[in-house]
């Protein structure tokens, strides 16, 4: 029997961490990160573009690019020009002199570390038998209650005062109550104890090591003693591009994966966005040589944000595609229903990322150091939004972002009517389950659904059907496959403003068209993909 020693015990412990990334063909083949992780203290010592795309009219697109072009509000439009400037600037010097300026660039490695921390912390809520989406609801309330208590934010998606006492720890003890009862007669002390000891990990463990590791690399100049390399792999009906980060003094790179339709998307949102600074003399087009200090930080730019939403997301995405459900995207076609009954203009997405965004005109999470060089305005909660045209919100389902959702959504209509403007509002969201049998996290979001659906601004109410409809996958750029069906019913909902509420809809034939856009594609792609050569799936 071989000796388990301290080093030996270590080595499984980072290798059973391995990230192995969809769309790898073998797991022999996948480079692991174990060899990585040692080299940095803070692991050694720790214990929505959518299928099938319809670019609005007159917006230039690339053939091969399944996305739309940037579009930014007037509002916004200077300030993100000055940022561009000021980025590209920066970015010049570096590239032509050395001269780096301290958070140009995300560094890899703190990602990396926020990654791990995250993901050791969801394998120790899953331990309970709870799934991934009771940890991702549990992250993102915690994070909205401290953006609303003005905090300043100890990391981007963790929460630094985390406690049991706040309103997504006590839901998250409900969820693991009404899974534990029927194993624990005291099950009430068990959920409570978990939700504890979630906390403390998060504020004595996960916090601590990813500032002590932002510490480490705040000195440190990204893209020096590090290397960035592209492959372009063909599997099955689709392409995958795969990313690897090395360092000089790690013996394996790391590996990220994702479909080539959205890699497209990402580089051509980047040059579009950084365009904007026509002074730059930067090389911004899809040709530039991939070793090219430009196109290395664009790469480091895109793998940082990958790992981001990953974290967000639970930190199992890249594991084993766990996570991410709470943030499906709805079809193109319903996009362009909204703006033929609503709005001349793009249809604004209030919850998107880079990944994920149909509309040219979007908000995301990190937009502050990540999201904007691909044209996110800002934080949906930083009211970065239109004043008036048709805006869609499909938030992940969590109750607490929902409810302070619909508080900005209430606010934003009020600014509307106090200045006539003409507001819509489509907002997409799981229909409350009245049943005794409904799961704790659906009874949570019974408030904010009753203030939009009883709200004097609700001009329309659909419901559609569960399994009769369908999203596109949250993590859609990992997987071979987009779609998915919805196993509960959703609620399509209009709130306007005095002035929309005026104007003519044809409301039959209105839901006639949502529910054709949302019509669920999901056995479609399956009997495509069954009618693919069987060695592709090999």
């Amino acid at each position: 029997m071989v000796k388990t020693t301290k080093k030996r015990k270590r080595a499984e412990t980072t290798t059973s961490d391995l990230f192995l990334v969809s769309g790898t063909n073998h797991a022999s083949e996948a480079t692991s990160i174990d060899d990585c992780l040692q080299e940095l203290e803070a692991f050694a010592s720790a214990s929505r573009p959518q299928a099938t795309l319809q670019p609005f009219p007159g917006i230039e697109t690339s053939d091969s690019v399944q996305g739309l072009a940037v579009q930014v509000p007037h509002e916004y439009r200077n300030e993100l020009q000055r940022r561009v400037q000021e980025w590209n600037s920066s970015l010049g010097l570096f590239v032509k002199k050395g001269d780096y300026t301290p958070g140009l660039l995300p560094s890899f490695e703190v990602e990396l570390a926020r990654h791990f921390q995250i993901k050791e912390l969801s394998k120790f809520i899953l331990q309970t038998g709870v799934k991934i989406p009771s940890f991702e609801r549990w992250l993102l309330d915690s994070k909205i209650e401290e953006m609303l208590s003005r905090v300043t934010p100890a990391d981007p998606v963790l929460t630094g005062n985390v406690s049991e006492e706040h309103s997504a720890s006590k839901r998250l003890v409900r969820e693991l109550v009404e899974h534990l009862k029927e194993n624990d007669n005291d099950a009430e002390n068990a959920a409570l104890n978990i939700v504890k000891e979630l906390c403390r990990r998060t504020q004595r463990t996960a916090i601590p090591e990813i500032q002590s590791q932002a510490r480490r690399c705040a000195h440190q100049t990204p893209l020096k003693n590090e290397k960035i390399t592209i492959e372009f792999d063909q599997k099955d009906d689709r392409s995958c591009v795969a990313l690897q980060f090395s360092r000089k003094k790690w013996k394996k790179p790391f590996l990220i994966k994702l479909n080539k339709s959205h890699y497209e998307k990402l580089e051509h949102r980047f040059i579009r966005v950084h365009a904007l600074d026509t002074s730059s003399k930067l090389e911004w087009t899809r040709s530039t040589g991939v070793d090219r200090k430009e196109k290395q930080a664009f790469h480091l730019i895109v793998m940082t944000m990958v790992l981001r939403y990953s974290s967000l997301s639970g930190g199992q995405l890249l594991d084993d595609l766990r996570g991410g459900g709470m943030e499906g995207a709805v079809h193109s076609e319903v996009f362009q229903v909204l703006g033929d009954f609503f709005s001349s203009s793009p249809v604004h997405e209030c919850f998107a990322s880079p990944l994920n965004a149909y509309s040219p005109c979007f908000n995301s999470a990190f937009s502050e150091d990540l999201d904007w060089h691909f044209g996110s305005v800002g934080n949906f909660f930083a009211n970065v939004v239109p004043v008036e045209g048709c805006l869609e919100a499909n938030p992940p389902f969590s109750p607490g972002l929902m409810n302070a959702m619909v508080d900005n959504i209430e606010h934003s209509i009020h600014d509307a009517d106090q200045n006539n403007k003409c507001l819509t509002y489509a907002i997409i969201v799981p229909t409350f389950d009245t049943s005794a049998s409904a799961p704790q996290a659906k009874t949570f979001a019974k408030a904010s659904f009753m203030r939009m659906v009883r709200g004097k601004c609700c001009r329309l109410h659909i419901v559609l059907s569960a399994r009769s409809h369908g999203y596109i996958e949250g993590a859609q750029h990992l997987r071979p496959t987009q779609f998915k069906d919805s196993t509960y019913d959703t609620s399509v909902i209009v709130l306007q403003s005095q002035l929309a509420r005026k104007q003519d809809l044809d409301e039959k034939h209105f839901e006639k068209a949502v529910r054709i856009a949302f019509a669920s594609r999901h056995k479609q792609e399956i009997a495509r993909r069954s009618q693919l050569p069987l060695a592709s799936h090999n």
